[in-house]
Protein backbone atom coordinates (compact mmCIF):
# COMPACT_ATOMS: atom_id res chain seq x y z
CA UNK A 1 0.00 0.00 0.00
CA UNK A 2 1.33 3.06 -1.00
CA UNK A 3 0.52 6.87 -0.25
CA UNK A 4 -0.67 9.01 -2.43
CA UNK A 5 0.27 12.68 -3.16
CA UNK A 6 3.99 11.66 -2.20
CA UNK A 7 3.32 10.36 1.29
CA UNK A 8 1.06 13.12 2.30
CA UNK A 9 -0.44 12.33 6.01
CA UNK A 10 -3.72 14.26 4.72
CA UNK A 11 -3.94 12.12 1.74
CA UNK A 12 -7.20 10.73 2.81
CA UNK A 13 -8.70 13.86 3.82
CA UNK A 14 -9.51 15.04 0.47
CA UNK A 15 -12.29 12.47 0.00
CA UNK A 16 -15.17 13.91 1.48
CA UNK A 17 -17.08 10.50 2.69
CA UNK A 18 -13.46 9.48 5.02
CA UNK A 19 -13.72 13.37 6.03
CA UNK A 20 -16.94 12.95 7.81
CA UNK A 21 -16.49 9.79 8.91
CA UNK A 22 -12.77 10.72 10.17
CA UNK A 23 -13.88 14.02 11.68
CA UNK A 24 -17.06 11.97 13.63
CA UNK A 25 -15.62 9.82 14.95
CA UNK A 26 -12.55 12.07 16.22
CA UNK A 27 -14.76 14.08 18.03
CA UNK A 28 -16.47 10.87 19.90
CA UNK A 29 -13.15 9.71 20.76
CA UNK A 30 -12.24 13.12 22.98
CA UNK A 31 -15.90 12.25 24.60
CA UNK A 32 -14.75 8.72 25.29
CA UNK A 33 -11.40 9.71 27.00
CA UNK A 34 -13.31 12.04 28.84
CA UNK A 35 -15.56 9.17 30.29
CA UNK A 36 -12.09 6.98 30.91
CA UNK A 37 -10.96 9.34 33.43
CA UNK A 38 -14.41 10.40 34.49
CA UNK A 39 -15.44 6.54 35.31
CA UNK A 40 -12.79 5.26 37.36
CA UNK A 41 -12.43 7.91 39.64
CA UNK A 42 -16.35 8.42 40.00
CA UNK A 43 -16.14 4.18 40.88
CA UNK A 44 -13.42 5.01 43.49
CA UNK A 45 -14.75 7.20 45.18
CA UNK A 46 -18.73 5.80 45.54
CA UNK A 47 -17.35 2.18 46.31
CA UNK A 48 -13.70 2.64 47.36
CA UNK A 49 -13.41 -1.07 45.34
CA UNK A 50 -10.88 -1.38 42.09
CA UNK A 51 -13.30 -4.83 41.85
CA UNK A 52 -16.49 -2.42 41.02
CA UNK A 53 -14.73 -1.37 38.52
CA UNK A 54 -13.81 -4.72 37.43
CA UNK A 55 -17.41 -5.61 37.13
CA UNK A 56 -18.02 -2.12 35.57
CA UNK A 57 -15.55 -3.95 32.55
CA UNK A 58 -16.95 -6.78 32.46
CA UNK A 59 -20.67 -5.34 31.71
CA UNK A 60 -18.95 -3.16 28.79
CA UNK A 61 -17.22 -5.68 27.45
CA UNK A 62 -19.11 -9.06 28.06
CA UNK A 63 -21.95 -8.37 25.96
CA UNK A 64 -19.37 -7.13 22.52
CA UNK A 65 -17.75 -10.28 22.95
CA UNK A 66 -20.95 -11.86 23.10
CA UNK A 67 -22.66 -10.50 19.86
CA UNK A 68 -19.81 -9.72 18.30
CA UNK A 69 -19.31 -12.88 15.80
CA UNK A 70 -23.04 -12.72 14.71
CA UNK A 71 -22.40 -8.47 14.19
CA UNK A 72 -19.93 -8.80 12.33
CA UNK A 73 -22.05 -10.82 9.38
CA UNK A 74 -24.57 -8.27 10.00
CA UNK A 75 -22.33 -5.83 8.76
CA UNK A 76 -21.08 -7.40 5.70
CA UNK A 77 -24.70 -7.34 4.88
CA UNK A 78 -26.27 -4.28 6.27
CA UNK A 79 -25.72 -0.36 5.36
CA UNK A 80 -22.47 0.49 7.36
CA UNK A 81 -23.07 3.96 7.98
CA UNK A 82 -26.88 3.11 9.01
CA UNK A 83 -25.20 0.38 11.54
CA UNK A 84 -22.50 3.41 12.95
CA UNK A 85 -24.92 6.03 13.14
CA UNK A 86 -27.27 3.88 15.01
CA UNK A 87 -24.70 2.62 17.02
CA UNK A 88 -23.87 6.42 17.85
CA UNK A 89 -27.34 7.10 19.23
CA UNK A 90 -27.27 4.10 21.62
CA UNK A 91 -24.12 5.53 23.27
CA UNK A 92 -25.13 8.80 23.55
CA UNK A 93 -28.01 7.84 25.20
CA UNK A 94 -26.51 5.62 27.57
CA UNK A 95 -23.87 8.03 28.47
CA UNK A 96 -26.74 11.25 28.63
CA UNK A 97 -28.77 9.15 31.15
CA UNK A 98 -25.67 8.36 33.51
CA UNK A 99 -24.95 12.36 33.69
CA UNK A 100 -28.42 13.13 34.20
CA UNK A 101 -28.84 10.57 37.04
CA UNK A 102 -25.33 11.96 38.61
CA UNK A 103 -26.93 15.43 38.48
CA UNK A 104 -29.67 14.79 39.86
CA UNK A 105 -27.88 13.04 42.62
CA UNK A 106 -29.46 9.56 41.87
CA UNK A 107 -26.31 7.61 40.06
CA UNK A 108 -25.74 4.26 41.63
CA UNK A 109 -22.95 1.27 40.51
CA UNK A 110 -26.08 -0.72 38.91
CA UNK A 111 -27.34 2.32 36.97
CA UNK A 112 -23.83 2.29 35.54
CA UNK A 113 -23.68 -1.37 35.10
CA UNK A 114 -26.91 -1.28 32.94
CA UNK A 115 -25.35 1.50 30.99
CA UNK A 116 -22.06 -0.16 30.64
CA UNK A 117 -23.64 -3.54 29.09
CA UNK A 118 -25.41 -0.71 26.31
CA UNK A 119 -21.97 0.61 25.68
CA UNK A 120 -20.98 -3.15 24.68
CA UNK A 121 -24.04 -3.89 22.76
CA UNK A 122 -23.71 -0.70 20.43
CA UNK A 123 -19.93 -1.13 20.25
CA UNK A 124 -20.15 -4.26 18.88
CA UNK A 125 -21.47 -3.07 15.94
CA UNK A 126 -19.71 -0.04 15.58
CA UNK A 127 -16.26 -1.35 15.53
CA UNK A 128 -16.52 -3.76 12.64
CA UNK A 129 -18.28 -1.72 10.40
CA UNK A 130 -15.69 1.45 10.99
CA UNK A 131 -12.85 -1.28 9.86
CA UNK A 132 -15.04 -2.40 6.99
CA UNK A 133 -16.04 0.67 5.75
CA UNK A 134 -12.68 2.36 5.88
CA UNK A 135 -11.71 0.74 2.20
CA UNK A 136 -15.15 1.74 0.47
CA UNK A 137 -14.69 5.69 1.32
CA UNK A 138 -10.66 5.20 0.79
CA UNK A 139 -8.65 4.63 -2.78
CA UNK A 140 -6.20 1.81 -1.88
CA UNK A 141 -3.32 4.30 -1.89
CA UNK A 142 -4.46 6.18 0.38
CA UNK A 143 -5.39 3.49 3.27
CA UNK A 144 -2.17 4.11 5.09
CA UNK A 145 -2.79 7.80 5.34
CA UNK A 146 -6.99 6.70 6.36
CA UNK A 147 -5.33 4.44 9.50
CA UNK A 148 -2.59 6.73 10.31
CA UNK A 149 -5.34 9.30 10.48
CA UNK A 150 -7.50 7.07 12.36
CA UNK A 151 -4.72 6.18 14.77
CA UNK A 152 -3.23 9.79 15.35
CA UNK A 153 -7.08 11.12 15.74
CA UNK A 154 -7.65 8.32 18.96
CA UNK A 155 -4.17 9.36 20.54
CA UNK A 156 -5.26 13.43 20.16
CA UNK A 157 -8.20 12.60 21.62
CA UNK A 158 -6.46 10.59 24.67
CA UNK A 159 -4.36 13.62 24.85
CA UNK A 160 -7.29 16.41 24.84
CA UNK A 161 -9.76 13.97 26.55
CA UNK A 162 -8.05 13.14 29.94
CA UNK A 163 -7.15 16.44 30.24
CA UNK A 164 -10.35 17.35 29.94
CA UNK A 165 -12.20 14.98 31.77
CA UNK A 166 -9.60 16.25 34.65
CA UNK A 167 -11.15 19.71 34.47
CA UNK A 168 -14.54 18.89 34.49
CA UNK A 169 -13.88 16.70 36.98
CA UNK A 170 -12.12 19.54 39.16
CA UNK A 171 -15.01 22.81 37.48
CA UNK A 172 -17.87 20.89 36.96
CA UNK A 173 -18.43 17.53 38.35
CA UNK A 174 -18.57 13.95 37.30
CA UNK A 175 -21.79 14.94 35.38
CA UNK A 176 -19.90 17.31 33.10
CA UNK A 177 -18.09 14.67 31.89
CA UNK A 178 -20.75 12.23 31.54
CA UNK A 179 -22.76 14.74 29.66
CA UNK A 180 -20.11 15.88 27.31
CA UNK A 181 -19.67 12.15 26.10
CA UNK A 182 -22.79 11.68 25.41
CA UNK A 183 -23.20 15.16 23.12
CA UNK A 184 -19.88 13.70 21.72
CA UNK A 185 -21.96 10.56 20.34
CA UNK A 186 -24.88 12.79 18.74
CA UNK A 187 -21.69 14.86 17.09
CA UNK A 188 -20.61 11.64 15.41
CA UNK A 189 -23.87 10.99 14.33
CA UNK A 190 -24.69 14.18 12.98
CA UNK A 191 -21.21 13.70 10.63
CA UNK A 192 -22.57 10.34 9.48
CA UNK A 193 -25.76 11.54 9.02
CA UNK A 194 -24.69 13.77 6.10
CA UNK A 195 -22.55 10.99 4.27
CA UNK A 196 -23.78 9.46 0.80
CA UNK A 197 -25.13 6.20 2.46
CA UNK A 198 -26.30 5.10 -1.33
CA UNK A 199 -22.62 5.51 -2.32
CA UNK A 200 -21.61 2.85 0.34
CA UNK A 201 -23.58 -0.16 -0.53
CA UNK A 202 -23.73 -3.47 1.61
CA UNK A 203 -22.33 -6.43 0.11
CA UNK A 204 -25.00 -8.71 -0.83
CA UNK A 205 -25.18 -12.63 0.29
CA UNK A 206 -28.16 -15.39 -0.49
CA UNK A 207 -26.03 -17.52 2.06
CA UNK A 208 -27.29 -17.47 6.25
CA UNK A 209 -25.86 -15.59 8.56
CA UNK A 210 -24.59 -18.10 10.33
CA UNK A 211 -23.20 -19.94 7.28
CA UNK A 212 -21.43 -15.98 7.22
CA UNK A 213 -19.67 -16.33 10.29
CA UNK A 214 -18.32 -19.89 9.75
CA UNK A 215 -16.96 -18.35 6.54
CA UNK A 216 -15.38 -15.54 8.50
CA UNK A 217 -13.66 -18.19 10.99
CA UNK A 218 -12.59 -19.86 7.99
CA UNK A 219 -10.20 -17.16 6.69
CA UNK A 220 -9.39 -16.46 9.79
CA UNK A 221 -8.34 -19.55 10.27
CA UNK A 222 -6.59 -19.79 6.50
CA UNK A 223 -3.88 -17.51 7.92
CA UNK A 224 -1.53 -17.96 10.22
CA UNK A 225 -0.44 -14.34 10.99
CA UNK A 226 -4.26 -13.60 11.64
CA UNK A 227 -5.18 -16.31 13.83
CA UNK A 228 -1.40 -15.97 15.89
CA UNK A 229 -1.89 -12.86 16.69
CA UNK A 230 -5.45 -12.81 17.51
CA UNK A 231 -5.14 -15.51 20.24
CA UNK A 232 -2.05 -14.11 21.56
CA UNK A 233 -3.59 -10.74 21.75
CA UNK A 234 -6.69 -12.33 23.81
CA UNK A 235 -3.90 -13.56 26.46
CA UNK A 236 -2.20 -9.97 26.20
CA UNK A 237 -5.10 -7.87 26.20
CA UNK A 238 -6.24 -9.32 30.14
CA UNK A 239 -2.49 -8.82 31.45
CA UNK A 240 -2.07 -5.09 29.24
CA UNK A 241 -6.10 -3.76 29.14
CA UNK A 242 -7.21 -4.68 32.57
CA UNK A 243 -4.39 -3.64 34.59
CA UNK A 244 -4.28 -0.05 33.05
CA UNK A 245 -7.55 0.32 33.43
CA UNK A 246 -7.87 -1.32 36.83
CA UNK A 247 -5.43 -1.24 38.44
CA UNK A 248 -3.49 1.68 37.40
CA UNK A 249 -5.63 4.87 38.69
CA UNK A 250 -5.85 2.88 41.98
CA UNK A 251 -2.02 2.35 42.47
CA UNK A 252 -1.55 6.46 42.02
CA UNK A 253 -4.43 7.50 43.80
CA UNK A 254 -4.82 4.78 46.99
CA UNK A 255 -0.98 3.50 46.61
CA UNK A 256 0.95 6.85 45.49
CA UNK A 257 -2.48 9.40 46.65
CA UNK A 258 -1.53 11.25 43.13
CA UNK A 259 -4.56 10.20 41.63
CA UNK A 260 -4.70 13.29 39.05
CA UNK A 261 -1.35 11.59 37.84
CA UNK A 262 -3.87 8.99 35.91
CA UNK A 263 -4.86 10.84 33.59
CA UNK A 264 -1.22 13.01 33.22
CA UNK A 265 -0.02 9.03 32.27
CA UNK A 266 -2.99 8.32 29.97
CA UNK A 267 -1.90 11.71 28.06
CA UNK A 268 1.46 10.79 27.76
CA UNK A 269 0.63 7.61 26.29
CA UNK A 270 -1.34 9.57 23.85
CA UNK A 271 1.44 12.32 22.72
CA UNK A 272 3.79 9.21 22.25
CA UNK A 273 0.81 7.64 19.99
CA UNK A 274 0.54 10.96 18.02
CA UNK A 275 4.11 10.76 17.37
CA UNK A 276 3.73 7.52 15.96
CA UNK A 277 0.99 7.87 13.80
CA UNK A 278 2.81 11.24 12.42
CA UNK A 279 5.98 9.32 11.46
CA UNK A 280 4.13 6.15 10.12
CA UNK A 281 1.39 8.26 8.17
CA UNK A 282 4.41 10.32 6.62
CA UNK A 283 5.91 6.97 4.65
CA UNK A 284 5.45 6.79 0.95
CA UNK A 285 5.62 2.72 1.14
CA UNK A 286 4.33 0.22 3.76
CA UNK A 287 6.33 -0.95 7.17
CA UNK A 288 8.58 -3.46 6.13
CA UNK A 289 9.34 -6.49 8.39
CA UNK A 290 6.35 -6.28 9.82
CA UNK A 291 5.57 -9.04 11.91
CA UNK A 292 9.33 -8.57 13.66
CA UNK A 293 8.68 -4.90 14.14
CA UNK A 294 4.77 -5.81 15.69
CA UNK A 295 5.97 -8.14 18.18
CA UNK A 296 8.82 -6.58 19.41
CA UNK A 297 6.11 -3.21 19.93
CA UNK A 298 3.96 -5.43 21.60
CA UNK A 299 6.68 -6.51 24.25
CA UNK A 300 7.64 -3.05 24.85
CA UNK A 301 4.16 -2.13 26.58
CA UNK A 302 4.63 -4.86 28.90
CA UNK A 303 8.34 -3.03 30.05
CA UNK A 304 6.20 0.13 30.35
CA UNK A 305 3.67 -1.51 32.71
CA UNK A 306 6.74 -3.10 34.98
CA UNK A 307 7.94 0.42 34.83
CA UNK A 308 4.40 2.09 35.67
CA UNK A 309 4.42 -0.32 39.09
CA UNK A 310 8.07 1.34 40.25
CA UNK A 311 8.38 3.93 42.80
CA UNK A 312 10.04 6.06 40.67
CA UNK A 313 9.20 10.42 40.27
CA UNK A 314 6.14 10.81 37.72
CA UNK A 315 8.34 12.31 35.55
CA UNK A 316 9.78 8.50 34.87
CA UNK A 317 6.29 7.05 34.22
CA UNK A 318 5.72 10.07 31.97
CA UNK A 319 8.50 8.96 29.76
CA UNK A 320 7.53 4.86 30.05
CA UNK A 321 4.04 5.69 28.87
CA UNK A 322 4.97 7.78 26.04
CA UNK A 323 7.54 5.07 24.51
CA UNK A 324 4.35 2.32 25.53
CA UNK A 325 1.72 4.78 23.32
CA UNK A 326 4.21 4.66 20.77
CA UNK A 327 4.82 1.13 20.53
CA UNK A 328 1.36 -0.05 21.15
CA UNK A 329 0.34 2.55 17.92
CA UNK A 330 2.53 0.78 15.72
CA UNK A 331 1.01 -2.52 16.42
CA UNK A 332 -2.29 -1.64 15.65
CA UNK A 333 -1.15 0.29 12.42
CA UNK A 334 0.62 -2.90 11.50
CA UNK A 335 -2.23 -4.94 12.50
CA UNK A 336 -5.12 -2.75 11.03
CA UNK A 337 -3.53 -2.72 7.33
CA UNK A 338 -2.22 -6.20 7.46
CA UNK A 339 -5.81 -7.38 7.89
CA UNK A 340 -7.04 -4.79 5.24
CA UNK A 341 -4.59 -6.25 2.87
CA UNK A 342 -5.04 -10.11 3.44
CA UNK A 343 -8.71 -10.29 3.71
CA UNK A 344 -11.24 -9.74 0.76
CA UNK A 345 -13.32 -6.47 1.46
CA UNK A 346 -16.64 -8.54 1.70
CA UNK A 347 -15.56 -10.46 4.66
CA UNK A 348 -13.59 -7.79 6.39
CA UNK A 349 -16.66 -6.94 8.65
CA UNK A 350 -16.48 -10.25 9.95
CA UNK A 351 -12.84 -11.17 10.15
CA UNK A 352 -12.60 -7.71 12.70
CA UNK A 353 -15.62 -8.71 14.54
CA UNK A 354 -13.80 -12.31 15.30
CA UNK A 355 -10.67 -10.26 15.93
CA UNK A 356 -12.17 -8.65 18.69
CA UNK A 357 -14.38 -11.59 19.92
CA UNK A 358 -11.33 -13.49 20.24
CA UNK A 359 -8.56 -10.44 21.64
CA UNK A 360 -10.98 -9.04 24.30
CA UNK A 361 -13.10 -12.39 24.76
CA UNK A 362 -11.30 -12.87 28.53
CA UNK A 363 -10.53 -9.77 29.39
CA UNK A 364 -14.03 -9.17 30.76
CA UNK A 365 -13.01 -12.21 33.75
CA UNK A 366 -9.69 -11.01 33.39
CA UNK A 367 -10.48 -7.46 34.20
CA UNK A 368 -12.56 -8.72 37.52
CA UNK A 369 -9.30 -10.77 38.32
CA UNK A 370 -7.20 -7.62 38.41
CA UNK A 371 -9.62 -5.90 40.37
CA UNK A 372 -9.64 -8.41 42.90
CA UNK A 373 -6.24 -9.00 42.95
CA UNK A 374 -5.81 -5.04 43.24
CA UNK A 375 -7.88 -5.28 46.32
CA UNK A 376 -6.00 -8.35 47.94
CA UNK A 377 -1.92 -7.43 46.74
CA UNK A 378 -2.37 -3.76 45.60
CA UNK A 379 -2.11 -2.62 42.41
CA UNK A 380 1.64 -1.86 41.82
CA UNK A 381 2.28 -5.89 42.46
CA UNK A 382 -0.40 -6.53 40.18
CA UNK A 383 0.68 -4.24 37.06
CA UNK A 384 4.88 -5.55 37.74
CA UNK A 385 3.50 -9.10 37.33
CA UNK A 386 0.91 -8.37 34.15
CA UNK A 387 4.06 -6.45 32.79
CA UNK A 388 6.16 -9.41 33.05
CA UNK A 389 3.49 -11.60 31.44
CA UNK A 390 3.05 -9.05 28.70
CA UNK A 391 6.35 -8.88 27.24
CA UNK A 392 6.75 -12.44 27.80
CA UNK A 393 3.64 -13.05 25.34
CA UNK A 394 5.15 -12.18 22.07
CA UNK A 395 8.33 -13.95 22.08
CA UNK A 396 5.72 -16.92 21.75
CA UNK A 397 4.51 -15.33 18.40
CA UNK A 398 8.35 -14.48 17.09
CA UNK A 399 8.74 -18.40 17.38
CA UNK A 400 6.52 -19.02 14.36
CA UNK A 401 8.19 -18.72 11.24
CA UNK A 402 5.33 -16.85 9.17
CA UNK A 403 5.47 -13.83 12.01
CA UNK A 404 9.32 -13.65 11.51
CA UNK A 405 9.15 -13.29 7.49
CA UNK A 406 5.91 -11.17 7.51
CA UNK A 407 7.32 -8.25 5.40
Amino acid sequence: MRLSAGGNLFAALRHRQFALLWWGQAGSRVGDHIYTVVLPLWVRQETGSASAMGLVLLCTVLPAVLLMPVAGALVDRLSRPRVMFTSDLVRAGAALSIGLAEAAGVLELPFVLVASVAFGLAQAFFQPAYVAVVPQVTPKGDLQSANSLTALSQQIAAVLGPAAGAALLLFAGAAAGFVVNGLSFLASAATLAVMDWRAIRPEASASRVLDDVREGFSTVRSEPWIWYTILLAGLANITLTGPMRVALPFHLDAERDMGWAFGAVLAAGAVGSVVMALMVGRRKGRLRQRGLMAYLAWQANGLMLIALASGLPVSFLLVAALGGGAALTLFELIWVGTLQEMVPLERLGRVASIDYVVSFGLLPLGGLAVGFATDAFGGAEVLAVCGAITATLPLLGLLTPRIRSLD
